[in-house]
């Protein structure tokens, strides 16, 4: 009896781990392969109106973004375009790890 109920759990956690396996596999996002130009940056900053400029050192970073208002963008944006938005760091300790475009 202790044979057989040993035998059951180690067919079981097989089938879980092949259908956790094939869960895994099907969920994975593929890489679209996207990638981006400097000119794809200008464009879409052009785009949504986007200016950065650097800060007074005076000036407390924490303080300094103000946020108000609303804008009406009405833009298409290509995937090299939001790709090398996204990895456009912000900051000088800005993103380590690059965003890539799934779908």
């Amino acid at each position: 009896m202790k044979k057989g109920v040993i035998i059951l759990l180690i067919v079981l956690g097989v089938i879980v781990l092949v259908i956790g396996g094939i869960v895994f596999a099907m969920t994975m996002p593929k890489n679209l392969g996207v990638k981006y130009t400097k000119a794809d940056l200008d464009s879409v900053n052009t785009k949504l109106g986007i200016n950065y400029a650097s800060l007074p050192s005076s000036d407390d970073p924490a303080s300094s973004l103000k946020l108000s208002g609303q804008k009406a963008i009405d833009q298409q944006i290509t995937e090299s375009e939001l790709s090398a938005l996204l990895n456009q760091p912000s900051r000088p300790n800005g993103r380590i790890i690059p965003y890539r475009m799934f779908r």
